[in-house]
């Protein structure tokens, strides 16, 4: 990070794949600085990190800026919500950074739950329709 930019205290990185419009922002103490929204249908598992890169990349902030992660837990598809929260519980446990649950509201990150070092689980939806196996 530059030195003007050392003044930033908390980097929150939030991720949201909860609907189609996949949100991914970047915050400083719970202020965003930029955020980018895609369709992130049939290639979220490719997409998501690249995003996460560009904006991180667009910002000037390392991902070792990162403080902690937020992520909204759903409702929402099995696919999405199992990607998104897959990730962002790798990225606190990889980095020892805390995670929390939280939602986007207009242009607000709304917190569901502080701080914690505890992966953050899922609300789907439905039930997931896991088909079984085909018979060879």
């Amino acid at each position: 990070m530059k030195t003007a930019e050392k003044s930033l205290t908390e980097i929150i990185l939030f991720i949201d794949t909860s609907t189609i419009s996949t949100v991914v922002a970047v915050l400083n103490n719970d202020k965003i600085l930029d955020k980018v929204v895609w369709n992130g249908s049939g290639e979220l598992s490719d997409s998501l990190l690249v995003k996460i890169d560009e904006l991180l990349k667009k910002l000037n902030i390392s991902p070792h800026d990162i403080s902690s992660i937020a992520v909204n837990p759903g409702p929402g598809s099995y696919t999405g919500l199992r990607i998104g929260i897959s990730t962002a519980n790798a990225i606190s446990w990889s980095k020892k950074i805390p995670i929390r649950s939280a939602r986007l509201e207009g242009n607000k990150i709304i917190f569901l739950t502080p701080p914690s070092i505890k992966a953050v689980i899922p609300i789907y939806s439905g039930q997931p329709n896991i088909t079984k196996p085909k018979k060879i």
